[in-house]
């Protein structure tokens, strides 16, 4: 897969309201992008196609068994890695309180079947705790890696859950 970075600063006067730009892919797909002229921080954005990422998620997932699918699916996110034909998704949510573990949703690997969570814990407690994958995936996971299962007081961990892409089932 190619990644490429275009950086854009607009100064304080610039007039029009939008920027107005064209990005061609290596396979001749041309994209129009406007832009709002903002006084925003700094942001990075992902883009895809989803028609195509669809059917090259599909296909991967239907040459691969579903246990060696979601491992495959783990080893990427936890690579940080680019999974052809999936949608990835940098959330900017805020973190949420369950009990002493505050849980923040990082990412999300979204393909044709699958959809896979890059989530952080952090222990706000005075005292160590100890997750468990029972603790934190939902029934229906299809796979569930946690990179610490102990937790000292302020540390944090990344945990990694596959499940099924709700969004496609009932295509």
């Amino acid at each position: 897969p190619v990644r490429g970075d275009i950086y854009l600063s607009v100064p304080d006067t610039y007039a029009a309201a939008t920027i107005s730009f064209f990005a061609t892919t290596k396979k001749g797909f041309v994209y129009k992008f406007s832009c709002r002229a903002e006084p925003v921080d700094a942001q990075q954005i992902f883009i895809t196609n989803p028609a195509l990422a669809k059917s090259d998620a599909a296909d991967w997932e239907a040459e691969t068994p579903l246990g060696e699918a979601a491992v495959r699916l783990i080893q990427a996110m936890a690579n940080n890695q680019i999974v052809p034909g999936y949608i990835i998704r940098q959330a900017a949510a805020s973190p949420s309180r369950v009990g002493d573990l505050e849980v923040q949703l990082i990412a999300e690997y979204r393909g044709s079947g699958l959809l896979g969570k890059v989530i952080r814990l952090t222990n706000k407690s005075a005292d160590a705790l100890n997750i468990t994958e029972s603790d934190i995936a939902p029934r229906d996971s299809v796979a569930v890696s946690l990179a610490t299962s102990t937790l000292k007081a302020g540390a944090s961990t990344t945990a990694y859950l596959v499940g099924a892409n709700a969004e496609t089932q009932n295509d």
